[in-house]
């Protein structure tokens, strides 16, 4: 697949997990239709929750590096789901932000489009003027 000029290298990187309000709602209904019509989901449900390990992974790295996240305060470049939109439907940065304030992380916060649209959604974090 690297070497599909449609699909390229760059593209097999796993990040931190898909969003918006596409594929997360078609695979959890791709899902439910195949357990409605007798077929096994386990594949879709497998990739369901890879995509939220994603997420716990980011945590897993910085107390990795940070030890204790207990006080630290860390910066996150990129709100949305994909770079370019304010949309923030299902987008990794929200659990991501969840699971380090839980941590009791200090959270400064910065994305060229989609702060605006944030700001309604993620509390009790900073929004930077430039990253």
């Amino acid at each position: 697949m690297g070497y599909d000029k449609r699909i390229g290298p760059a593209f097999l990187e796993a990040g931190v997990g898909w969003g918006g309000s596409c594929f997360p709602k078609d695979v959890r209904a791709l899902a439910h239709m195949a357990t409605i019509h007798g077929c096994h989901p386990q594949l879709l449900r497998a990739v369901m929750e890879i995509n939220r390990d994603q997420r716990v992974k980011v945590l897993q790295k910085l107390r990795e590096i940070l030890g204790s996240l207990d006080g630290k305060e860390i910066g996150i470049l990129g709100l949305s789901f994909k770079p370019n939109t304010d949309d923030m439907r299902e987008a990794p940065s929200i659990e991501i932000i969840r699971l380090l304030r839980n941590e009791g992380v200090l959270i400064k916060v910065y994305d060229p489009v989609a702060m605006n649209v944030a700001r309604g959604i993620l509390k009790d974090i900073t929004y930077c003027r430039d990253p």
